[in-house]
């Protein structure tokens, strides 16, 4: 809890403050909450700051990388208040990115004695408190506030919004069989994944070519998924919506970008592969390649992860096909068509699916011939 008084009309504001460190910071650091306060961070802080008014409703956050501010954070619903911490430029922006974050707390007493001498503190068991979902914006690499916080956003709303300020579900689904829960759900989980590096390019490239979904619905009899027959998009509840968005849209994007279509195929594991992989590899360069890997076809083994990190030079760019190619001694030598053929004959639900021989991979090419970072 930060409470700070105004030297000039001895006015007091108190709010909460909330550090979120990055998993490399932390994992290379001895990072400890207690060792940074309000603007003075721990040495080389990289990670979120959320602040919080006292009653737990959102004003603000940043990111931080090497102790500076890089990116201005807005909750993607409710307002913002206006409160001054003290800064005097905002951050401009390029593109936003959604993300939601549950937010664990602990309650800790710090005991004083001897005229407010610390001496120590004791602390309960992490809880966990709420969630938040909120959008980084890239800004200029222009910040020159010497690592103190942007002033924050009196507004909400975020910068370049790709739905032109309409539904998201509008922008890509032709017949909407959702009721309003569900298209809620829709629009925030199609927001989430349009809003991140790699997707926002997918997404654009269905904007410029008029394509749509034919159709969304809840259907509890069926697996979720897209029938690039029917052009139908199906979702067997409401959960899944957001878990398997990322998936179905980067299929719906195969359908689209492959000339012939995916029809023109037999269901092979080709497709199924390159999907994943593709969620896998935004998923290191847009989080650090925290969570589940979906294309590996052994989550015992550690040669996938070491391949991914190695293709994309850990995180930092998204890898060309040839690339994907290349035999790294540190993986086992292994490549792009060793991956897929241990995926078509280990990974469960895909173990019975055909490789096709000459699809190489076209969707994945598209996103590192257009970069986003």
């Amino acid at each position: 809890m930060v409470v700070l008084t105004n030297k000039k009309d001895k006015k007091t504001t108190g709010f909460l403050m909330t550090l979120v460190p990055d998993k490399a910071y932390y994992e290379s650091t001895h990072f400890n909450a207690l060792r940074s306060n309000y603007k003075q961070w721990q040495k080389g802080y990289s990670g979120y700051v959320f602040y919080h008014t006292l009653d737990g409703k959102f004003i603000n956050a940043w990111k931080f990388a090497d102790g500076k501010v890089i990116k201005e954070v807005t909750q993607v619903l409710g307002a913002d208040l206006d409160l001054n911490m003290g800064a005097k430029k905002k951050v401009a922006s390029d593109y936003c990115i959604y993300t939601t974050y549950g937010i664990w707390s602990i309650n800790c007493t710090y005991w004083t004695f001897n005229n407010s001498e610390y001496n120590f503190t004791t602390c309960g068991s992490w809880y966990y408190d709420y969630t938040i979902t909120v959008t980084s914006c890239y800004d200029d690499g222009n910040n020159d506030d010497g690592g103190n916080e942007p002033e924050p956003p009196t507004t909400g709303g975020t910068a370049n919004d790709p739905f032109n300020g309409n539904s998201p579900i509008s922008t890509i689904v032709e017949t909407n069989n959702l009721n309003t829960d569900n298209e809620g759900y829709f629009n925030n989980a199609l927001r989430d994944v349009v809003y991140r590096c790699g997707y926002n390019r997918m997404f654009q490239y269905l904007k410029d070519d008029q394509a749509f979904f034919n159709s969304v619905s809840i259907d509890g009899t069926k697996d979720s998924g897209y029938d690039c027959k029917t052009g139908n998009l199906t979702f067997r509840n409401s959960s899944e919506i957001s878990t398997g968005m990322k998936e179905e849209f980067i299929h719906f994007f195969q359908d689209n970008y492959y000339q012939e279509g995916m029809d023109y195929y037999i269901h092979n594991a080709n497709f199924e592969f390159e999907a994943k992989l593709m969620i896998d590899l935004l998923n290191l360069i847009n989080d650090g390649g925290i969570g589940a890997y979906f294309g590996d076809p052994d989550p015992n083994s550690q040669v996938y992860t070491t391949w991914l990190r190695t293709v994309t030079d850990e995180g930092t760019h998204f890898p060309s096909y040839e690339d994907l190619l290349v035999r790294y001694p540190v993986c086992n030598n292994l490549t792009y068509w060793d991956f897929l053929s241990a995926f078509a004959a280990y990974k469960p639900g895909y173990n019975n699916l055909p490789i096709v021989p000459d699809l190489t991979p076209r969707a994945l090419p598209y996103i590192n011939s257009n970069p986003c970072y």
